[in-house]
C-alpha cells in the first residue's frame, strides 16, 4: 500500500498534467532530381544546323534525410520499464514537453529522470532529442551512445545517431549507424534507414549497393515514395530507361504527382523513341507546372520527332515564355523553323539564342548558314569565324568556311580551310575532295593529283576517279585521263559528265567518231546538258556534217545558253 501511494505521489510530483504522448513518425522532405533538357545536336544535313533530341542536365541534390521513427520523444512501455516511477513519470512528461517544442523544461524532467534512473535508456534516448532539436550535437552524440550502450537493441538512438551525421556531412559515420539500425530492426520500421543507406551509397558513387538499399526499403514498405523515386533516378542516370519509366510510373501510382516525375518519365520514354508516350507524359508535368520550362523544352523535342511541327513551335513558344533566358528553345525554335523552308522566321531566332549566350556556338554556325545561303559570303565568313573560335575543331565550321571562300574564288584561303579539317580527320572524305578542287580550281594540278589520288584510296568513288581525270587531262596526260574517265563510267554507266569529258580527250587525240559516240552517250544520260549538244555539233562540223551539227546547235539553244562564243558560232552556222 505504501509502494502504491509513493508511486502516486511520484506521479504527482513530476507533472500536474495529463501524462501520455502520441509516438508517430515525423515528415520528410525530398529535394528530387529536376531533370532538364540539354540539347545534344545532331546534323540535318552537310550543311546546316541541327535538331536536339533529349538529354538532360540533373540537380544533384539528394533527399534531406528521412526522420521517420525518431521525430518525437520515446514514452515509457513494456519494453524498457524504469524501476523508478519518478523517473517514468519524468520521462512521459518530458516526451509532452518535446512535442510542444518546450524543449528547455523537457531538458530539465530528463535530468530528473536520470538522476534517479542513470540506466534509463529512454530518458537518454529523449534527452538526446532534446539536444539535437537545440543544436547541441555533440550533447546529442553522447546520449544517444548511452542510450544505445545500456540498450543494444534500441533502434531509435541509432537511427538519430545516423541522422544527426548526415546532418553535418559526415557520410562514413551516418552510414555505419544507419548500417546498425538496419541490422537492429527488420521491420517496416527500418525502411527509412535503408532509404538513407541508399542516399549515403550514392553520395560515394557506389550505384549498386544504393539501387540494393533502395529494394530493401520497398520491400520492407512498398508504398514508400522516396526509395522509389530514387530508385527511377538510379536507372535514369544508368540509362536503363524501360526500369526508370516503371518506378516512375509507380512513384505517380502512389499519389506523388510532382512536375518532376511526369517530365522524368517523358525523358524515359523519349530516350526509348517512344514519343507518342513522351508527348502525353509531358502535359502531364505541365498540368502541374505550367511554368515548368524544361517540360514545354522537352514536348517541343518529342514533337518535333514525331513531325508534329506546329505543336513544337508553341510548345518552344511555352518554354520561352516561363524562361526568357531560355537559349535553348531560342535555337531549336530557329532550326525548326528553317526545318519547315521559313529560314527569315528562324534567323530571329538564331541571333536571340547568341544574344543569350554569346559563346552559343552552334546559333552562330546557323546564322552562317543562313548569310552562305544567301550569297552573302563577307558575312558567313566572319560568322564561321567566330564559330571556329569558339570551337577550333569544328570539322564543319571549317569545311563550310572553304566552301565560302571557294564561291569568292579566294582557293589559296579556302585551302587553308580545308587542310584544318583533314590534319583533324584525315579520312574527312568531303575535305579531301574540296581540298582537291580547291588546287584544281586555282592551276595547282599536282597538289590536286594528290588529293584525288588520296581519295580514290578512301572511297573509289566515280567522282574521285572523275576529278583525278580533269587534272590528268590539265596536265595533258590523255591516256592517264582516259584511264579514268572510263573507270568512273565503268562505276556509274549513267555518268554523263564523264562521257563527255572523255569525249574531249578523245576529240583532242583526232579519234572524232570516237568522241561523236560518247557524246551521244552524254547526253543520253544527262538530256539537259547543252553543252554536250555544243560540242557534238563542232565535232560534225569538223566531220563535214553540216545538217548533223546545225541540228545539235539547235538543240543547245534550246537551253538559251549565256555563251558569247555559243552565239556567234550559232548565229554564223545557221547563216550558211
Amino acid at each position: 500500500m505504501m509502494y502504491k501511494l509513493l508511486n502516486v505521489f511520484a506521479w504527482m510530483c513530476a507533472a500536474g498534467v495529463v501524462i501520455f504522448g502520441v509516438n508517430h513518425s515525423g515528415g520528410t522532405s525530398d529535394k528530387r532530381l529536376l531533370v532538364v533538357q540539354v540539347p545534344a545536336h545532331v546534323s540535318l544535313m552537310a550543311r546546316s544546323g541541327a535538331d536536339t533530341p533529349p538529354g538532360r542536365d540533373l540537380e544533384s541534390q539528394l533527399a534531406v534525410p528521412d526522420t521517420t521513427g525518431g521525430a518525437l520523444a520515446d514514452r515509457e512501455s513494456a519494453e524498457s520499464p524504469s524501476k523508478n516511477p519518478l523517473a517514468i513519470a519524468c520521462n512521459d512528461t518530458a516526451s509532452l514537453l518535446i512535442a510542444r517544442k518546450e524543449f528547455d523544461r523537457a531538458a530539465e524532467y530528463l535530468r530528473r529522470a536520470l538522476a534517479v534512473d542513470s540506466t534509463y535508456a529512454r530518458a537518454h534516448y529523449n534527452l538526446g532529442l532534446v539536444y539535437q532539436k537545440t543544436n547541441k550535437f555533440g550533447d546529442a552524440v553522447n546520449e544517444y551512445k548511452r542510450a544505445f550502450a545500456l540498450r543494444p537493441a534500441y533502434y531509435k538512438p541509432v537511427y538519430n545517431l545516423g541522422l544527426l551525421y548526415l546532418s553535418i556531412a559526415n557520410n562514413e559515420e551516418a552510414l555505419g549507424w544507419f548500417q546498425k539500425a538496419a541490422q537492429i530492426n527488420r521491420s517496416a520500421e527500418a525502411a527509412s534507414a535503408h532509404y538513407n543507406m541508399g542516399l549515403l551509397y550514392r553520395r560515394q558513387g557506389k550505384l549498386k549497393e544504393a539501387e540494393a538499399a533502395y529494394n530493401e526499403a520497398l520491400r520492407l514498405s512498398p508504398a514508400y515514395v522516396e526509395p522509389r523515386y530514387n530508385l527511377a533516378l538510379i536507372y535514369l542516370d544508368a540509362d536503363r530507361y524501360d526500369d526508370a519509366a516503371r518506378q516512375f510510373t509507380k512513384v505517380a501510382a502512389l499519389g506523388f504527382t510532382k512536375s518532376k516525375v511526369y517530365k522524368n518519365l517523358g525523358v524515359c520514354y523519349s530516350k526509348l523513341d517512344q514519343y507518342d508516350k513522351a508527348i502525353k507524359a509531358y502535359p502531364q508535368a505541365l498540368a502541374v507546372d505550367s511554368t515548368d520550362g524544361g517540360a514545354w523544352f522537352n514536348l517541343g523535342v518529342a514533337l518535333s520527332h514525331e513531325n508534329r511541327p506546329d505543336e513544337a513551335i508553341k510548345a518552344y513558344r511555352g518554354a520561352i515564355r516561363a524562361d526568357t533566358g531560355f537559349a535553348e528553345a531560342q535555337y531549336n525554335l530557329g532550326s525548326l523553323f528553317r526545318r519547315q523552308n521559313q529560314p527569315d522566321s528562324a534567323l530571329p531566332h538564331f541571333r536571340r539564342a547568341v544574344a543569350l549566350r554569346p559563346t552559343y556556338s552552334k546559333a552562330l554556325f546557323s546564322i552562317a548558314d543562313y548569310h552562305y545561303d544567301r550569297g552573302a559570303y563577307d558575312s558567313a565568313v566572319a560568322d564561321y569565324k567566330k564559330v571556329i573560335e569558339l570551337d577550333p575543331e569544328n570539322i564543319k565550321a571549317h569545311n563550310n568556311l572553304g566552301l565560302t571562300y571557294s564561291k569568292q574564288e579566294q582557293y589559296a584561303e579556302a585551302a587553308a580551310a580545308y587542310r584544318q579539317v583533314i590534319d583533324q580527320d584525315p579520312a574527312n572524305e568531303r575535305a579531301v575532295n574540296n581540298l582537291g578542287l580547291a588546287y584544281l580550281k586555282s592551276d595547282q594540278y599536282d597538289s590536286a593529283m594528290v588529293y584525288f589520288t588520296r581519295l580514290i584510296g578512301l572511297t573509289k568513288s566515280p567522282e574521285a576517279y572523275f576529278n583525278r581525270a580533269r587534272a590528268h587531262t590539265e596536265l595533258r596526260r590523255p591516256d592517264a585521263a582516259r584511264d579514268d574517265y572510263r573507270t568512273a563510267i565503268k562505276l556509274k554507266p549513267d555518268y554523263g559528265k564523264a562521257y563527255h569529258n572523255l569525249a574531249i580527250v578523245e576529240e583532242q587525240s583526232d579519234n572524232l567518231t570516237e568522241a561523236v559516240t560518247l557524246l551521244q552517250s552524254a547526253i543520253k544520260y544527262d538530256t539537259e546538258n547543252w553543252r554536250s549538244h555544243w560540242k557534238l555539233g563542232q565535232i560534225y562540223i569538223k566531220l563535214g556534217l553540216t545538217d548533223n551539227a546545225r541540228r545539235e546547235y539547235q538543240a543547245a539553244a534550246v537551253s538559251k545558253p549565256q555563251s558569247e562564243k555559243f552565239q556567234k558560232e550559232f548565229s554564223a552556222l545557221m547563216s550558211k
